[in-house]
Order: structure tokens, then C-alpha cells, then sequence
């Protein structure tokens, strides 16, 4: 075991990476508030690397490289849209307050 990089229990992985989704998405959601921002967002959301129907053969069973790129780009996608959602709501809230 590297000392650099101690053993860690499946749940506390799970809690740095929510950590880390929950600043991002927080960070996300700052940059939403600029129109600039916002399109650039929507673009990466676009244009992930996700691979569309008989794009690329990835053959009879997808390998696990092909798979994690899948599972990447959901995420990034779900993460994107959580956080201009949030934007949203939050320019929402701001323009309906007295």
C-alpha cells in the first residue's frame, strides 16, 4: 500500500466523491449565471464523448474502456444539468423577491 494513498473503505470514497460532485455543481451553477458561462456549459453537455449508434463498433460486447466513457459522460451530463437547473432557480428566486 502506498502511504501517499491509504486504503479507504467503499463508503468513504463515496463520500469524497459526492464531496467533490457537490463543489462542482456549485461552481457550475456560479458560472451559469453568465450568459457566456451558461452556453459554455450547454456545449460541454453537448458535446460529450458519448458515442451514438453505429458511430464506432465498440463489437458483440463493449469493452470496459468503451463502458467507463459511457458512464463518464452521463455523469458529466447529469452533473451540467443539475447545475444550470440550479442557476435557474436561483435567477428565479432572485427576480420574484420584493
Amino acid at each position: 500500500m502506498n502511504p501517499e494513498f491509504p486504503q479507504q473503505s467503499t463508503d468513504q470514497i463515496d463520500g469524497r466523491l459526492n464531496a467533490y460532485r457537490r463543489l462542482l455543481i456549485g461552481l457550475m451553477t456560479h458560472v451559469a449565471r453568465d450568459a457566456e458561462g451558461r452556453q459554455m456549459l450547454e456545449a460541454m453537455a453537448r458535446d460529450t464523448e458519448i458515442v451514438a449508434d453505429h458511430e464506432e463498433d465498440p463489437g458483440v460486447i463493449p469493452d470496459e474502456g468503451f463502458a467507463g466513457q459511457h458512464l463518464a459522460d452521463e455523469e458529466i451530463r447529469a452533473s451540467i444539468t443539475t447545475a444550470l437547473t440550479r442557476a435557474e432557480a436561483l435567477a428565479a428566486a432572485r427576480s420574484a423577491a420584493p
